[in-house]
């Protein structure tokens, strides 16, 4: 290749390779472009394509980020200089590169790619829904709920959208707009047992806890013994200050279970500590004293 070669030249010459599938080319055009112009944001941009055209998500990655650092807003608009044609598959592997990066913990990667992807095929709920989850667990709840409300100008009713936008609105402090999705969530998929968690921890985070009593029995209903709900309700019954029966009925359930399940693996004294636990709340429960007996008795 020739020094007189202008950036917009070889620029050119790597879209024409790109969109032939001659990705290596492509590649080898776009780097002398960016020796020309190294902060040229399209021309990152259309290599990181073409790496993850080969599959090289780690340098696509990085030449992702960098188009990204240069300009914010690329991928709401490229410019009109043009970007190469996407084959299908990309899409998928776009996709794939988010899971695998949110899989790993690395959520601003997993941002990237399900960006990269909305770039290429706007319409994407699921990107749109991942790349919501993505930003909550790194607590960008405002960004997290602009992608559930894209996601649901599309499809009012999808579960996971309204489910996703409720935790976001959580994350906020926001209990009343989250309830509300909830609800919605339920009224699509009934006696579901996530929404109807979340929507009774959200009315226990803002003190109904007669609500928040209702939901957590009704998933007790279907599963009787989910231990974690049985300590949420005991929770809520103690905050009400229903201490006497209905908190220490759950507590006792729940540690008390968990607890024979610990003596059976001779983890004797987290039983120990546990049906300790049931007597500091319910100081006259012989059933927990008698286990406490046999368990010191066996620890011996």
């Amino acid at each position: 290749m020739e020094e007189e070669l202008t950036a917009e030249y070889l620029y050119e010459r790597g879209l024409a390779y790109h969109n032939k599938g001659s990705y290596d080319l492509a590649i080898e055009y776009y780097t002398e472009a960016l020796r020309i112009e190294p902060d040229d944001h399209d021309i990152l941009y259309n290599r990181g394509l073409a790496y993850a055209e080969k599959g090289d998500l780690d340098r696509a990655s990085k030449d992702f980020t960098a188009a990204r650092s240069i300009n914010p807003d690329l991928y709401k608009t490229l410019s009109n200089r043009g970007s190469a044609k996407i084959e299908p598959d990309t899409y998928e592997t776009l996709f794939n590169r988010g899971i695998t990066y949110y899989n790993k913990g690395d959520y601003d990667r997993a941002i990237e790619g399900y960006t990269a992807n909305l770039k290429v095929k706007s319409d994407d709920q699921k990107a749109q829904n991942n790349r919501g989850i993505a930003h909550t667990d790194i607590s960008n709840h405002d960004l997290a709920i602009d992608d559930y409300n894209a996601t649901l100008r599309i499809k009012p009713d999808d579960y996971n959208a309204l489910y996703n936008r409720g935790n976001a609105y959580a994350g906020i402090g926001n209990y009343d707009r989250a309830i509300e999705d909830y609800t919605e969530a339920l009224r699509i998929k009934p006696n579901d047992h996530d929404a109807l968690c979340s929507r009774g921890n959200a009315y226990c985070n803002k003190g109904d806890y007669d609500h928040a009593i209702e939901d957590y029995t009704a998933i007790l209903k279907i599963k009787p013994d989910d231990r974690d709900t049985l300590c949420s309700r005991g929770s809520a019954y103690y905050k009400k200050g229903d201490y006497d029966r209905r908190a220490i009925e759950d507590f006792n359930a729940t540690l008390g279970n968990q607890s024979i399940e610990y003596i059976e693996i001779g983890d004797y004294d987290q039983a120990i500590e546990d049906f300790e636990a049931v007597l500091r709340i319910d100081p006259n429960n012989t059933i927990a004293r008698d286990e406490l007996r046999k368990i010191r008795a066996l620890k011996r």
